[in-house]
């Protein structure tokens, strides 16, 4: 049975900037990262799309926000959209999240979470490069965070578009973790390490993030909801087919056969396989902002370039 707080007591605890839901206005959306317009219509299918996500995977419980001030001291954290364009003008892949807005309020070393050093996406590319038999298969984790258990006390405000919004002195209790939480990326980074140990995978002794199964000849490595990983075609799909068991996910295999693709992106950069090898190209991105940056982006290019 919910106990609600009445709206005094919310202003009290600094809940004050409670979300407006008048739908009267118009909308205007950008890109969080590059302040690109955004089509507002395709922001508001991604966080449709997001919220199915949270229910579909029970992200958090119905709770009181008086039981999160007795088990917490600290009033509800808050929560914003964070919309963005993973792909490019040409080909748009919009991505709405709901995160948490977690600060920093006390020294926590034990939530740090490692990352891979970019050289490890140059060595595997390299690996399947010199190799005729070996590809590279991508894999990028749906909604990685919430396979992760929440395992601490995390209360969090609902999102105005939640059905129960607009009671008072409702919140969220988080079972899984959440973007945007400072412990959510070692909830994660435990939860797939614990995966691939179980499948035969060795943790690397340079970095954590990095993997290698000896009897399969498999090497991998994570950058947070990303998994790149060299080997055989058959080695692969055997992989692809064990974290399928667990997590929805997306797949690419980078190779010239049939069924694989010549090109992938990967954390934002792309990687190419022609007959000379394996070409590695920076995020576009930065080429359309540099551009509007000089404001030259309609600019004609010319034969012999000058001063």
């Amino acid at each position: 049975v919910l106990e609600p707080m009445c709206t005094e007591e919310l202003l009290e605890f600094g809940l004050d900037d409670l979300h407006d839901t008048d739908s009267s206005y118009e909308w205007i959306a950008s890109d969080d990262v590059s302040g690109e317009p955004l089509d507002p219509a395709l922001v508001q299918a991604a966080r449709r799309e997001e919220l199915q996500y949270f229910r579909d995977m029970k992200v958090y419980e119905y709770t009181t926000v008086a039981e999160c001030l007795k088990a917490t001291g600290r009033a509800p954290i808050g929560v914003r959209w964070i919309d963005t364009n993973k792909g490019d003008r040409n080909k748009p892949n919009y991505r709405s999240r709901l995160v948490a807005k977690e600060y920093r309020v006390e020294a926590r070393p034990e939530l740090f979470a490692a990352t891979p050093p970019t050289e490890c996406m140059r060595i595997l590319a390299c690996r399947a490069a010199e190799s005729k038999s070996n590809k590279m298969l991508y894999i990028d984790i749906s909604r990685a965070y919430f396979y992760a258990r929440s395992i601490r006390p995390t209360y969090v405000r609902l999102p105005p578009e939640d059905p129960r919004a607009g009671e008072e002195g409702v919140c969220g209790r988080l079972l899984m973790s959440m973007y945007g939480t400072r412990d959510a990326a070692v909830n994660w980074a435990e939860e797939y390490t614990g995966r691939l140990i179980d499948m035969g995978f060795k943790t690397g002794r340079a970095s954590p993030c990095v993997f290698y199964h000896q009897q399969r000849g498999l090497r991998a490595y994570v950058h947070g909801d990303d998994f790149v990983v060299t080997g055989m075609p058959s080695e692969l799909k055997w992989m692809q087919t064990k974290i399928e068991e667990k997590y929805e996910l997306k797949v690419e295999v980078l190779g010239p056969d049939i069924g694989q693709q010549k090109e992938v992106r990967v954390l934002n950069r792309i990687l190419r396989w022609t007959d000379k090898g394996v070409e590695y190209e920076a995020d576009p991105r930065h080429v359309e902002i540099i551009l509007k940056q000089l404001n030259i982006s309609e600019c004609k290019a010319v034969v012999t370039p000058g001063t």
